[in-house]
């Protein structure tokens, strides 16, 4: 961990060094007026120093080819100060020239540091990041992608020094409902002493899940409605003589037209740590969902309880019939 923090720290100061470098185009059409203005301050002189020049030259080729004077002279004095404008416009392309070259420049260095900014969210926890990361190369100015970038290092840096800040959310896409198993399988088995498990719906599937974890584990469940719940009351039954403490509560508020349970959402808390569902256990695979670690859980595991233990009988002012298989 220590070696991911030190790598970001030296990410950031890379960033910082690239932006003083970036090359400052305001700096650059400063230097332009300046070239022109010295022309324009110069113009006088040059004028007046071309029209001797071309005075001179005018009478010598005149004299040569007997020609008129004024036309030589004109010709020569035009094409003189012509040359002296050219002569500016060079300088100020040459300026330019000079920018683009260092923007070029700036642009490589910082494709180099973003690419080595991915691998290192890719070595973390916290690939979630690589999406805010690409917004920020979506920016026009360099100035603003590296802004942007430093600010989501910060952040990650911030989560890990602060684990406690971390909350980590992993997606489930439609057509995989054995990671999503495999995911609530792997959570649960970190416990150590016991599960909790609040879902309005469950199917037999979960009772099959909860074998995957150590039978010293006390599980408790509470949710709404059991589907097949006959076949499910028989697989528990079976789940229990094979020595497992499993006890399973359902509350349904008995409302005009149907049975609900008085909670929407679904938790899994042990005793050292909870996740929140975004969908039933069984659900997992039928339509992208997610599991998202929690930071806190106190107030949840304390609702949690109070249903369990028969503490709420009413909801929206409607009874709750409470079974405890």
């Amino acid at each position: 961990m220590e070696d991911i923090k030190s790598q970001i720290n030296q990410l950031i100061e890379e960033a910082k060094s690239i932006a003083k470098h970036i090359p400052d185009k305001s700096a650059y059409k400063n230097t332009e007026m300046e070239i022109k203005g010295n022309y324009k301050q110069r113009k006088p002189l040059i004028s007046a120093s071309t029209g001797i020049l071309g005075k001179e030259l005018g009478r010598e080729i005149s004299s040569m080819l007997g020609g008129r004077n004024n036309i030589a002279k004109n010709f020569i004095t035009q094409t003189l100060r012509n040359k002296q404008q050219d002569n500016i416009n060079q300088e100020i392309n040459n300026l330019w020239r000079q920018y683009a070259i260092k923007v070029e420049e700036s642009k490589r260095v910082y494709e180099n540091w973003y690419n080595r900014v991915l691998d290192t969210i890719k070595s973390t926890d916290l690939n979630h990041y690589i999406t805010k990361l690409e917004a920020s190369k979506q920016k026009l100015k360099l100035e603003t992608k590296l802004r942007q970038g430093i600010s989501t290092l910060r952040y990650m840096l911030n989560l890990l020094e602060n684990p406690s800040k971390f909350k980590k959310t992993l997606l489930i896409k439609t057509g995989e409902p054995i990671k999503g198993r495999d995911e609530i399988i792997r959570f649960m088995q970190k416990s150590n002493s016991f599960i909790k498990i609040q879902d309005p719906f469950v199917k037999r599937e979960l009772l099959r899940i909860i074998e995957e974890i150590p039978a010293s584990i006390k599980v408790q469940i509470l949710t709404g409605v059991i589907d097949q719940k006959d076949k499910f009351k028989e697989e528990l039954k079976l789940l229990r003589k094979s020595g497992r403490n499993v006890n399973v509560v359902s509350i349904l508020a008995e409302m005009k037209d149907n049975k609900n349970a008085p909670f929407h959402d679904r938790f899994i808390l042990t005793d050292n740590s909870a996740i929140k569902l975004g969908t039933s256990i069984s659900g997992y695979g039928l339509r992208d969902s997610t599991i998202t670690e929690l930071n806190t859980w106190a107030e949840i595991e304390k609702r949690f309880d109070e249903y369990i233990e028969g503490k709420i009988n009413n909801h929206r002012g409607f009874e709750c019939k409470i079974e405890r298989l």
